[in-house]
């Protein structure tokens, strides 16, 4: 028996070796992926103590003087205010943690 493989069949072998070690490794990556979409989230505790001080400071920034508006975001509050709402009408910012930020705003 002749053990010699022609050229032909070597190549063949060669291409069939690349698109096996292409398939594993979509597999691979395909199994990784799936994994990091499988852990669970992490699960945290109430948050009460922090946004009862995000909206403290919230109260102090929109019922507070024109002067603590400027010490804190470096511009009056009218400014802020429409800096705000272009904000919003353009989708850019959203309400956050139960504190309605607008309405907040337009009670003032």
């Amino acid at each position: 028996m002749d053990l010699e493989l022609s050229p032909g069949c070597i190549v063949q072998r060669a291409r069939m070796l690349g698109v096996l070690a292409i398939v594993v490794a979509i597999i691979q990556w395909r199994r990784h992926r799936c994994r990091r979409h499988r852990r669970l989230s992490r699960k945290y505790g109430p948050l009460v103590s922090r946004d009862l001080v995000r909206q403290t400071r919230l109260d102090e920034l929109c019922n507070g003087t024109d002067t603590n508006c400027i010490s804190q975001l470096r511009m009056r509050k009218d400014v802020f205010w429409k800096l705000s709402s272009h904000l919003r009408d353009a989708g850019l910012m959203l309400d956050y943690y139960e504190i309605q930020f607008m309405s907040r705003l337009k009670s003032n």
